[in-house]
């Protein structure tokens, strides 16, 4: 199982994706993405993090075109694990939006992705492990025990 928030929900997805690409040496149970930056180039255009992502990819999705499609989780589906998004709608660091999107990609190819939209919790109340944000991980997750 992978977890992750933000940047870092972009990663436990990436790793979920590895499956598909070392089908013998990568075995998940399933993936959790926190506002996840799940799609890569949609986040370059948004400018999220203020130029972090083509930073990261090594330019813009027309300059590196390779290193978005390694790396970013929405172009990498289907995966084949069941996967977790769960977003607060008041997200001014990541929007909602892209979870939302993501999750109907990821279905439409076969994945079983629960979208969980959190109406009043913004960027970092899924950091807290008291928060409700993290009891929708934690109900999700006891479907694994």
């Amino acid at each position: 199982m992978t977890i992750g928030h933000s940047a870092g929900g972009q990663l436990a997805l990436w790793a979920a994706a590895a499956r598909k690409r070392r089908p013998h040496r990568v075995s998940l149970a399933g993936a959790v993405g926190q506002a996840a930056v799940s799609d890569l180039e949609r986040a370059a255009q948004l400018d999220l993090g203020a130029g972090i992502v083509e930073e990261f990819c090594g330019g813009s999705p027309e300059q590196a075109p390779a290193a978005y499609r390694a790396a970013s989780p929405a172009v990498q589906l289907p995966f084949g694990v069941p996967q977790l998004l769960v977003h607060g709608q008041r997200d001014d660091t990541v929007p909602a939006a892209m979870s939302a999107h993501y999750a109907d990609v990821a279905r439409a190819g076969g994945d079983d992705v629960t979208l969980v939209l959190r109406e009043r919790d913004g960027h970092f109340e899924h950091i807290d492990p008291r928060s409700a944000a993290w009891e929708a991980v934690i109900d999700w997750l006891r479907r694994f025990s």
